[in-house]
């Protein structure tokens, strides 16, 4: 065995590390809505779905910003963020699946 395949860096893949199920929210998710979840499941992102494909990842930081009213960030997102009704669900490679 040489050097190179004990380094963690070229022999383990994203698929050794990655997280299976993870936690997703709808797009009509409101801020306190993922907020609570991201909180409740210690979680600093959240994947964004829609008809199950990915359309964003909401991270700790872009809350952040936001609750600090950061003019130039807000700037650069427009008035985007979401309106509506919790849609939390898990999100496996295999399957969509809702949770309260």
């Amino acid at each position: 065995m040489t050097a190179a395949s004990n380094d963690p860096l070229t022999s383990l893949t994203v698929r050794d590390l990655m997280t299976e199920e993870v936690i997703a929210a709808a797009p009509d998710t409101t801020l306190q809505e993922a907020i609570g979840i991201m909180v409740r499941r210690s979680i600093r992102h959240l994947p964004v779905i829609e008809d199950g494909e990915v359309v964003g990842v909401l991270s700790d930081r872009n809350i952040r910003v936001v609750l600090t009213e950061d003019e130039d960030f807000a700037r650069r997102r427009g008035s985007s963020w979401s309106r509506g009704s919790v849609a939390c669900r898990w999100w496996t490679s295999s399957a969509i699946s809702w949770v309260s």
